[in-house]
């Protein structure tokens, strides 16, 4: 049912309902309703919108102007997902006319049905893990890396989706860990903005650049303190990520846990800044050192060390 506005209550960690339609140019209000949970948060898959976390009792409105489908999660309790589609806005009845209605051009038909396409199916039987349907499509010669009508490709979502015995497939017909989807992520962004830690621990043994860029400039250690999971920012730590990359907004991974009041990431970040990825530095000017012919300027070595201590 298309609605003009819509509301949505969190109750007992579901967002319900869990699906909505709505005209372009109507919104959606949210409204915390869950006694057992002390914040949540609205966070569209792609990036477009995200509410701050809201209190018991407090709301949050998006308009929405472009139809498509988007999906959506809650940031602390990221198993919750729930879906919106909008539609075109209505176009105003017109008169009836007396001419009579043309025939469609040849070859077409009226009110013909979107249908998936083969890439729609295979990367939908992706993220549900159907690997005996993924390989089916790979045995007829599909392209693993090709993306879907929505600009998904089977790698992300499986990733996203913690479909492991899916992801161990597509690499092994020669899936590109660090391809990209709709909104520049790689399917290791993926596992970080939805806390995959086996997805995660699987790409980068897998060669994922853990430094790669989404088109926010954002790499996959923003995301990861954004989802506020620990134990995923020392996985990307042990892989040597940069705590220091800034997105197009100059935010570092630190402001992303900030701005979440994600204390345990931020606990993390601090940690390892001072001592882990000092460590880290100092090695890599000692092989830097070794490559240098010319010796530096007497004093400029020592205060390199004494900066990095």
């Amino acid at each position: 049912m298309v609605q003009c506005g819509a509301r949505v209550k969190i109750e007992s960690f579901e967002f319900i309902p869990g699906r909505i339609v709505v005209r372009a140019g109507h919104s959606i209000t949210w409204t915390h309703r869950n006694p057992w949970a002390t914040t949540h948060s609205i966070n569209s898959e792609d990036g477009l919108f995200e509410s701050p976390e809201l209190m018991h009792g407090e709301q949050f409105t998006q308009e929405f102007h472009k139809p498509g489908t988007y999906r959506y999660y809650c940031h602390r309790n990221s198993f919750m997902s729930a879906t919106i589609t909008v539609l075109a806005a209505q176009q105003p009845k017109k008169l009836p006319m007396k001419a009579t209605m043309a025939a469609p051009p040849l070859g077409q038909t009226r009110n013909e049905p979107h249908r998936m396409t083969t890439f729609d199916a295979f990367v939908h039987a992706a993220s549900l893990n159907q690997t005996s349907v993924v390989q089916r499509w790979i045995d007829k010669g599909h392209d693993v890396d090709h993306e879907d009508s929505d600009h998904h490709r089977a790698l992300c979502v499986a990733a996203q989706n913690q479909c492991l015995e899916t992801m161990a497939l597509l690499v092994q017909y020669g899936a590109d860990v660090n391809q990209t989807e709709v909104g520049g992520r790689t399917p290791l962004h993926c596992a970080c903005a939805w806390g995959k830690l086996e997805a995660t621990n699987f790409l980068i043994e897998h060669g994922a650049d853990v430094d790669a860029k989404d088109a926010n400039g954002q790499a996959p250690l923003h995301l990861a303190c954004q989802n506020g999971d620990p134990k995923l920012v020392q996985i990307l730590f042990a892989a040597r990520a940069d705590p220091y990359v800034a997105d197009e907004h100059r935010r570092i991974p630190h402001d992303i846990a900030s701005y979440w009041k994600r204390l345990e990431a931020m606990t993390e970040l601090q940690n390892y800044c001072e001592h882990g990825y000092r460590q880290h530095m100092e090695q890599r000017f000692v092989l830097a050192m070794q490559g240098v012919k010319r010796g530096l300027p007497p004093g400029i070595e020592t205060a390199i060390f004494e900066f990095l201590a």
